[in-house]
């Protein structure tokens, strides 16, 4: 996992780089997994980003079959998130 700090620096520096002023959109792309960590992710990052105008967090379920989540490496299974 990345990480909210480095989020946060990876962020602000495309911030200081470019205007976010009519930023549409930014999406995050994240993995279920730890799953209470993506929870305090989600809440500091909209939390610190309130005023972008639409942050948008995408949890990507890899797939619906534990065996083929087992193959991939993932380390939870499709059960145990519902």
């Amino acid at each position: 996992m990345v990480g909210v700090d480095n989020l946060v620096r990876i962020i602000d520096t495309i911030g200081q780089c470019f205007s976010l002023e009519y930023l549409a959109e930014l999406t995050i792309e994240c993995n279920p997994d730890p799953f209470d960590e993506v929870l305090e992710m989600v809440r500091a990052l909209n939390q610190r980003y309130a005023h972008f105008l639409r942050l948008r967090f995408s949890v990507g379920i890899q797939s619906f079959d534990d065996e083929i989540l087992q193959a991939s490496g993932r380390n939870y299974s499709f059960n145990g998130l519902v």
